[in-house]
């Protein structure tokens, strides 16, 4: 008799954890859904973190569920935000040591609102090029914790080789910090740096200790697409195309742009460096 009780106790254990992890989740999740979506505005629920999307006009939001501050807030203004166009010009084999190129973007078209959205997170957002009713898909996942990915495509009939997308910074004292290997300053604020292999430049001593020939003081032979903010969060660009960090062009923005018809990137937001970078 004391066998069959043992049996029948074992058997119940794992029943009632199933039931109370059931009990749980689904009190949280009445607490604090999963997603959340109202008129204006969609809102996703990670452990660590929240995603808003405002429909219309488009804008993308992360925040800290501890704290509730923004942690990536998307530009509003038309020249900074979410959007894609064309760079157009020639490639000068001069020298396969260095990037020697002469063009322009000539085509530019930002994100407009939202078209459609697919549980759990991806995004159809309209753009301004009406002509070919061009769009932009946007998958959001949350692979870990501390962990955002954000992947964005470029659905065009025509051309399209640059997306691009600026983040409001806080104050005019963050700094970032990264970015491989790199002569200048430590801080990267206010400097335009690219990611893409090249030869170191070469000074020119005493003469003029500013000047690096031929391609400035941010030419690097060990780029790394990843840079640590001094506010506590990390960004990292998962391509092998050529990305740029550009801080330069507006002090009050961070804007970053691939070389490519997608633009894919991640965001780390633990409460230490080693967390913010972890693979974990």
């Amino acid at each position: 008799m004391a066998g069959v009780r043992l049996r029948s106790l074992l058997f119940l254990a794992p029943l009632l954890l199933l039931c109370s992890l059931s009990f749980s989740q689904g009190h949280r999740h009445g607490v604090k859904p999963i997603t959340e979506e109202y008129y204006d505005r969609i809102l996703l629920y990670y452990t660590n973190l929240t995603v808003a999307i405002d429909k219309s006009p488009w804008r993308l939001q992360v925040f800290d569920n501890k704290t509730e501050a923004a942690i990536l807030s998307e530009s509003t203004d038309i020249d900074k935000k979410l959007g894609f166009g064309l760079w157009e010009g020639e490639y000068l084999n001069l020298y396969e040591g260095y990037l020697f190129r002469v063009g322009d973007v000539t085509r530019w078209y930002h994100a407009t609102s939202l078209l459609s959205y697919q549980k759990p997170a991806t995004f159809v957002v309209g753009t301004s090029d009406t002509e070919n009713n061009a769009t932009l898909t946007v998958v959001i996942d949350n692979p870990s914790q501390f962990k955002l990915s954000i992947k964005i495509n470029v659905n065009h009939p025509g051309k399209g080789n640059r997306v691009a997308m600026g983040f409001n910074l806080v104050n005019k004292t963050e700094g970032f910090y990264g970015f491989g290997e790199r002569f200048n300053d430590a801080n990267q604020r206010g400097h335009r740096v690219g990611h893409w292999l090249e030869e170191g430049s070469f000074g020119l001593g005493n003469w003029d200790k500013d000047l690096r020939v031929p391609k400035g003081e941010l030419c690097t032979y060990a780029p790394m697409p990843l840079t640590i903010s001094s506010r506590g969060y990390g960004l990292q660009m998962d391509m092998y195309h050529r990305t740029v960090f550009d801080s330069k062009r507006w002090d009050d923005v961070m804007y970053i742009e691939a070389e490519a018809d997608f633009f894919h990137m991640t965001l780390f937001a633990g409460k230490t460096p080693r967390v913010r970078v972890t693979l974990s």
